[in-house]
């Protein structure tokens, strides 16, 4: 059995939406952004903050458990611990570690 995301039949007008802010100092930006797939009665764990790209809690992070049933892509511009010591695009699935990931270029380009 799997789930639609709009029923059949129903009209919408909006399924997503994002907000960006545009910043004039190229040196200021977040931590990152990320993707992801989870079932459909998922919940995200207590202490999801940040650094556990809030999607999973400090308890299970590291551990490719059942309990964090996930599949996530994060664009990442902050190294935690357990990062590569460089920006990174990775895949993650059911915890916060990179099972593959890529070098991401993340240097402005931006005219002062």
């Amino acid at each position: 059995m799997h789930s639609h995301l709009v029923e059949e039949g129903s009209q919408t007008s909006q399924l997503a939406s994002f907000i960006a802010k545009d910043v004039k100092d190229p040196t200021i930006y977040g931590d990152g952004l990320t993707f992801f797939l989870a079932p459909l009665e998922s919940e995200i764990p207590p202490k999801a903050v940040g650094g556990y790209l809030a999607l999973f809690s400090p308890e299970t992070a590291l551990n490719a458990s059942k309990a964090n049933q996930i599949v996530a892509v994060e664009f990442d511009s902050y190294s935690n611990p357990w990062d590569p010591s460089y920006d990174h695009v990775g895949i993650n699935v059911n915890s916060i570690f990179s099972v593959a990931e890529v070098m991401w270029k993340t240097t402005s380009t931006m005219e002062q």
